[in-house]
């Protein structure tokens, strides 16, 4: 099986796996612009291709899960505008549509099913916030969330009718909740959500923080992984490992810290010598 050895599982909020453990959801990742898509039957090694592309052409394709049934699956691909939207493609007919349109207003950062499939997870990025949204399977309808400040989203797992997710973002500082999923009357569905970690503000006032209109119109760098997300917040992206813009001062990777730390300490010196020069003159003034 050598023309499989570039085939590796992605490992969605479910495992990939059909019920019968005969069927696995695999990708093969050729570079940035072209993954491949496929349904490996590991009892035979045959392998169906499931990618969303263009015709004579290439996309980034991921697998989110099996729809309930096992008879589609869900797929990510940016074929489409080069943004990644979310899909459902039928297994036998290969029939493929777009379940939730609204979604395709943004760039999808991510979604899949909780392990039991009854319920959908989706985070989008919208002006450079992530936004997560929960919809119940196979029918697609909307879940009310609870209410939550704008920030980066991030989803850690989905099990059961529970999901574990953190927020982060100037004012919350990747602060952990679980919310809980129970079915009610006529379709409906209700949520709990309990807050699991706490942060020590250190007497700082978080709330005074701006988000994205801190670096909005101003040169800044970040990790290569989230130029989107610089670019979306309006901020002017600059490949430099160290960016300073009077008190805005960034780094691009935790790699870089001693350069960051050190531009920190240079910028809070000039201050001190600024504030030093200044007193000597202010009290001659006074006694002039």
């Amino acid at each position: 099986m050598a023309h499989q050895r570039n085939v590796k599982v992605r490992r969605a909020y479910e495992e990939p796996a059909a019920s019968d453990g005969r069927r696995v959801l695999v990708q093969k990742e050729i570079s940035a612009s072209d993954v491949q898509c496929y349904e490996l039957d590991v009892t035979t090694g045959g392998l169906k291709d499931l990618t969303i592309r263009p015709e004579g052409g290439t996309a980034a394709c991921e697998i989110a899960g099996y729809m309930p049934g096992e008879r589609a699956v869900l797929l990510l691909s940016d074929f489409k505008d080069g943004m990644q939207r979310l899909y459902v493609k039928e297994l036998k007919s290969g029939a493929v549509r777009e379940p939730i349109p609204a979604l395709g207003r943004f760039e999808l950062d991510g979604a899949g099913p909780n392990d039991t499939r009854e319920y959908l997870l989706a985070v989008t990025n919208q002006d450079g916030y992530g936004v997560l949204s929960v919809y119940t399977l196979p029918d697609f309808q909307p879940v009310p969330l609870p209410t939550m400040d704008q920030g980066v989203v991030s989803p850690a797992s989905f099990r059961g009718s529970t999901l574990v997710w953190s927020l982060s973002n100037a004012r919350t500082a990747g602060v952990a909740f679980a919310t809980t999923f129970a079915r009610a009357g006529k379709g409906g569905v209700t949520q709990t959500t309990r807050q699991l970690t706490w942060t020590n503000e250190q007497g700082i006032d978080q709330e005074s923080f701006p988000l994205p209109e801190l670096v909005r119109g101003r040169p800044v760098v970040a990790h290569n992984n989230l130029h989107g997300d610089v670019v979306n917040m309006g901020a002017i992206y600059t490949d430099r490992d160290v960016v300073i813009d009077g008190d805005l001062i960034t780094a691009r990777t935790g790699g870089h810290c001693h350069m960051f730390a050190r531009a920190i300490i240079d910028r809070l010196a000039a201050q001190d010598e600024t504030a030093d020069a200044a007193s000597p003159r202010q009290e001659a003034a006074t006694v002039a």
